[in-house]
């Protein structure tokens, strides 16, 4: 049995046994506000490149009334890679803060966040893995992953409950990279880049739902090879309140990480699992 399915599977037993003891599921929350802690793991297996994990830990904590503070510590690990060596490396650990309200049916949030620049540690297998890592999620964490680079940037976007069981949600993220240090870019100075991201849920009452998601990677200021990156996922997802899951494919739709189902190109197993508090 291929691996990717085995994390599949697994991901998809531990949801279901706790399905069988649960509740009903509460209406859908948005998220922006919520204290939860978990992790995203991605896994992108491609010829000459391996498997890649690109996990994320992440925690989610209401500081005060409407204030929420947020921590993502990301870890590349590349198995079998490139030359047929291992390489593994932490990304950039990032620390975020935002505000947010609901109106109605309407919820938004805006806040900033900036990154701890540990890609940069000099180290040519670490530095293999992280890049790798931003492969395996088609650049959309561009900030999470780049070296020689201080990302610091804003975020903002809305979750709007169509029906008791459908929620949609959009958002924005504009942000800069300075350089830190000299890079192989000639003349580089400090670069605008933005991330969007836009996704429909559904929910059964007994927690399972899914949906799909369709995410963006822009480059105006012309920041190294690629102008844009356009992705799509389509996901199963698990919510009973306390704890949540999804399982979804992540598949680069355009060039440069893409077609997704090409020779070497992105099509990410994406999985997320985590509890609220």
């Amino acid at each position: 049995m291929r691996r990717e399915y085995l994390f599949a599977i697994t991901l998809l037993g531990l949801l279901t046994a706790h399905a069988g003891e649960a509740k009903a599921a509460p209406q859908l929350l948005p998220e922006s506000q919520t204290s939860k802690g978990g992790a995203d793991i991605n896994w992108l297996s491609t010829k000459g490149a391996g498997s890649t994990f690109a996990l994320v830990p992440f925690v989610q904590y209401e500081l005060t009334s409407k204030i929420y503070l947020k921590a993502q510590v990301p870890i590349a690990i590349n198995i079998n890679g490139p030359y047929d060596k291992d390489y593994a490396g932490f990304g950039n650990p990032t620390l975020a803060v935002h505000y947010a309200a609901t109106s109605g049916k309407f919820s938004g949030y805006i806040g900033g966040r900036i990154g701890i620049p540990l890609a940069t540690v000099h180290s040519s297998g670490w530095q293999q893995a992280v890049a790798l890592g931003n492969y395996a999620t088609a650049e959309y964490d561009l900030h999470l992953w780049l070296p020689k680079y201080l990302p610091v940037g804003a975020y903002g976007g809305v979750e709007y409950l169509a029906l008791p069981f459908v929620m949609l949600r959009g958002e924005l993220a504009p942000q800069l990279i300075i350089p830190i240090e000299d890079t192989q870019y000639r003349g580089v100075k400090t670069r605008f880049v933005y991330t969007g991201r836009v996704e429909v849920e559904a929910r059964a009452e007994c927690g399972f739902g899914g949906g799909a998601a369709f995410q963006w990677w822009g480059n105006p200021s012309g920041f190294g090879d690629a102008i844009a990156q356009n992705a799509a996922e389509g996901f199963a997802s698990y919510d009973d309140g306390e704890l949540f899951g999804r399982l979804g494919l992540l598949v680069a739709l355009d060039k440069p990480d893409g077609f997704g189902f090409d020779k070497g190109k992105v099509a990410t197993l994406h999985g997320r699992i985590g509890g609220r508090f």
